[in-house]
């Protein structure tokens, strides 16, 4: 049995999606106008709403910061177990995990460069 040709393969062609864009450009709109609500939250109001606001603003920081180091740790049990069947789940929780260290780094919390260039100390 032969591998079969590359002029068969080429012949199928299929069209780049270009739909979309309208959900994506509603959905970035809602997103933007979401937050602007949000922050205008924690300014109008008593003390008392301020500080509701507040508490909420904590709570879904701690949410999605606790679920982006679980993934993290869930990520290192793969690799320490060296499970052979986490591949399909690999990038996804990678991306989760990374997200939360992009924004950490990119507001100068975590130095990465620097991290980079000290010798590991190793046993």
């Amino acid at each position: 049995m032969s591998a079969p040709s590359s002029t068969s393969a080429s012949a199928v062609q299929i069209d780049r999606f270009q739909g979309g864009q309208k959900w994506l450009t509603a959905g970035g709109g809602l997103g933007l106008l979401l937050v602007i609500l949000s922050v205008a939250g924690l300014f109008i109001g008593d003390e008392d709403q301020q500080r509701l606001a507040g508490a909420c603003y904590l709570v879904a920081f701690a949410y999605w910061c606790g679920i982006a180091m679980a993934s993290v740790l869930l990520l290192m049990i793969f690799h320490a177990t060296r499970a052979k069947w986490m591949v399909v789940l690999r990038r996804p929780v990678e991306v989760m995990g990374a997200s939360k260290l992009e924004n950490r780094q990119r507001k100068g919390w975590i130095d990465v460069q620097s991290a980079a260039k000290r010798p590991h100390r190793g046993r």
